[in-house]
């Protein structure tokens, strides 16, 4: 079927993949959504020269959401999420790289440009 106006575009885009993460050592979730274009514009804008870590935190700030879909994080939580143990962030980054058509690869370019 071909489109033949932008209604009919919007009205079939599919919505976004969301994924449940229990968080390391508890038995609590945080729910992460796939960034919208605008999100991974932001995202690849901030995370310009970042380190490894930084760009982890972007990320996180990027897709977690609250259970009526709203960001749980901002970039004011950023000094709050690095203090955090490193040990949490291994789950979180392998859902968001699958969430967000990221790869390994990807985010290590990210760093070398």
């Amino acid at each position: 079927m071909i489109i033949a106006n932008k209604a009919d575009f919007f009205a079939v885009v599919p919505t976004l993949r969301e994924s449940e993460i229990v968080i390391p050592g508890t038995d609590k979730k945080v729910r992460l959504r796939e960034m919208t274009v605008g999100r991974r514009i932001e995202y690849e804008r901030l995370a310009k020269d970042k380190s490894e870590g930084e760009m982890a935190t972007l990320l996180l700030i990027s897709s977690a959401v609250d259970m009526d879909g709203n960001p749980l994080f901002s970039h004011e939580d950023v000094d709050a999420l690095n203090s955090l143990s490193l040990n949490i962030f291994p789950p979180f980054m392998k859902a968001l790289e699958e969430l967000n058509s990221l790869s390994v690869e990807a985010v290590e370019d990210g760093e070398k440009k």
